[in-house]
């Protein structure tokens, strides 16, 4: 039952924490699209 709550915990880091790098990068719009494009090549 732990592993289950742990595996959901982590996708939602995974989902959330992208969103707030780019709400963090927000004044400067163009570095963080070339942030997310490298992230999402990475992967």
């Amino acid at each position: 039952m732990k592993q289950s709550y742990f595996i959901a915990f982590m996708l939602l880091l995974f989902i959330v924490l992208p969103r707030l790098t780019h709400s963090l990068v927000n004044p400067d719009p163009s570095l963080g699209n070339e942030l997310s494009i490298e992230l999402i090549q990475e992967s």
